[in-house]
């Protein structure tokens, strides 16, 4: 069972015991909204009375594409143009709660979580130095 889930595990979405591809960008699979449908499966081995069987299911579950954080809020929010973004604040922040990002702007890759957004624009803001020792 280990063997079999090794190299799904490398290169798919590992979800419980079912594996879905991690570029999904077909266009018959777009379900509006920045939500995709993911085909993906699950393998395992059962005993039986003649050995070892290969059991294959097959599985759709939506996920979010991967978009820039722009391009989700236009599919995401009807109308939404980038001109907006004060006007409509509050729908953006309950769009973008919870959702996980990852950085593309520094050199090393990192992931967060979104859990507010700031009333400043970034070119008033500011955060003090803290020593870490």
């Amino acid at each position: 069972d280990v063997v079999m889930k090794e190299n799904p595990s490398r290169h798919r979405i590992s979800i419980g015991r079912s594996s879905y591809p991690t570029n999904c960008n077909n266009q018959e699979d777009d379900l509006a909204g920045g939500i995709t449908a993911s085909k993906g499966f699950q393998q395992s081995l059962k005993p039986t009375s003649q050995g070892l069987a290969s059991c294959s299911d097959y599985s759709i579950l939506p996920f979010f594409k991967k978009l820039p954080v722009i391009d989700f809020l236009m599919e995401h929010i009807q109308g939404f143009r980038i001109n907006d973004f004060r006007r409509r604040a509050r729908e953006v922040m309950n769009v973008l709660k919870g959702l996980k990002v990852r950085i593309t702007h520094r050199v090393t890759s990192q992931k967060f979580t979104i859990v507010g957004l700031t009333d400043q624009d970034t070119q008033h803001l500011s955060f003090d130095v803290e020593d870490p020792e």
